[in-house]
């Protein structure tokens, strides 16, 4: 039934429950399956990449609560849950308000999102595009009486595809990342750190960050995004490797912050 179910839609009808976890010594290892098993497995069989799943902040009662509770739905059961000396009965009814309050945190997360990028974005680009606009109207007011007709014409062909792509940049959708990304040349340890904790990053991750940076700050080479991966992707024993800092906490750093390169000056010609 679950295979059939699985084959017919591509994905999970009935969600799996998993919780967050830092028990595990690998750094990539962030959640815990605490119910959908066998949703899981046959999912991996028929090679379906992305199941989907609610995650909890959950103690090992309220994880026992939460599985039993799901196994009783799954089955039709409209009983009591059975009685156990490891289940706490307050617990268990307490999965309820855990859904409740998680659709509430990612609502309102989304709203705040959507409305610091939108201005964000918006202003970026509006700043961007005056400044071209007035680069064309300077060169127009300037046209000597002996310049050919043919470059007003283009000129003003530019300025059309300029305000038309402003209206393009408009219509794109909004990549969400904080607002303000620090510049990891100058940041100190605190300012990263809070710029980590953004985005639930977790304490063990956080400290790994700040020890690649600090050793990149100090090595001749130099701090890049090219030695931070380096660092990611260094074996055992190798000077280059930060215990701790593996693809997400290089990934979750990327998301908060940059790292400058040298200014360069291009010329266009109009």
């Amino acid at each position: 039934m679950i295979e059939q179910s699985l084959l017919n839609h591509q994905s999970n009808l009935i969600s799996l429950i998993v919780r967050r976890t830092d028990a595990y010594d690998d750094d990539d290892i962030e959640y815990e399956l605490v119910y959908g098993a066998d949703w899981l497995q046959i999912a991996q069989e028929l090679e379906i990449e992305k199941v989907w799943a609610w995650v909890f902040d959950l103690t090992d009662k309220q994880a026992i609560a939460a599985s039993t509770e799901m196994e009783l739905l799954a089955k039709g059961s409209h009983g009591a849950l059975p009685p156990a000396d490891n289940i706490d009965a307050a617990i268990s009814s307490d999965i309820a308000v855990l859904i409740d309050q998680k659709l509430d945190q990612k609502l309102q997360l989304a709203i705040d999102s959507i409305k610091n990028h939108t201005t964000s974005i918006l202003s970026g680009i509006r700043s961007d595009l005056d400044e071209k606009l007035k680069t064309l109207n300077y060169r127009i007011d300037h046209l000597s009486s002996h310049q050919d007709l043919s470059t007003l014409e283009t000129i003003l062909e530019k300025l059309d595809a300029l305000q038309q792509q402003g209206g393009a940049f408009r219509k794109r959708p909004i990549i969400g990342t904080i607002e303000h990304p620090i510049n990891l040349l100058t940041a100190l340890d605190q300012e990263i750190e809070m710029a980590l904790k953004q985005i639930n990053t977790q304490s063990n991750q956080i400290s790994a960050a700040i020890a690649a940076i600090h050793y990149w700050k100090q090595s001749d080479r130099g701090l890049t995004w090219q030695n931070l991966e380096s660092s990611v992707k260094a074996k055992k024993g190798s000077s280059d490797k930060i215990p701790g800092f593996a693809v997400k906490t290089y990934e979750r750093l990327q998301a908060v912050a940059h790292i400058p390169e040298k200014e360069t000056h291009d010329q266009v010609s109009l």
